[in-house]
């Protein structure tokens, strides 16, 4: 298969949400249930629905062993809590979200 449909997870907490795209489908599984543990909300979308939908979103490819290597959920589950004006800059843009 050249390109199978593509899944991606959206994690979502309050209003914030980032999107992870895992290497296969029983890791995309996998990170839902963390998450979900975690307190997220999670939506699997295809790549045309990000494409479309949740372009601008901060988005986590899990298909690279760099971000694999360096990707916390924890630590995203916790930025993503976070109120948003922890997370602005100088001017009041988001730097996360």
């Amino acid at each position: 298969m050249i390109n199978p449909e593509r899944q991606l997870l959206v994690i979502k907490i309050k209003s914030a949400a980032v999107i992870a795209e895992p290497p296969d489908p029983g890791a995309l599984e996998k990170l839902k249930q963390e998450a979900e543990q975690k307190g997220a909300a999670c939506t699997l979308i295809s790549i045309d629905e990000y494409i479309t939908t949740y372009r601008g979103h901060r988005y986590f490819d899990l298909r690279n062993p760099v971000t694999r290597d360096s990707f916390d959920l924890d630590t995203i589950i916790e930025i993503l809590s976070a109120p948003l004006d922890e997370h602005s800059d100088e001017d009041g843009d988001y730097i996360f979200h």
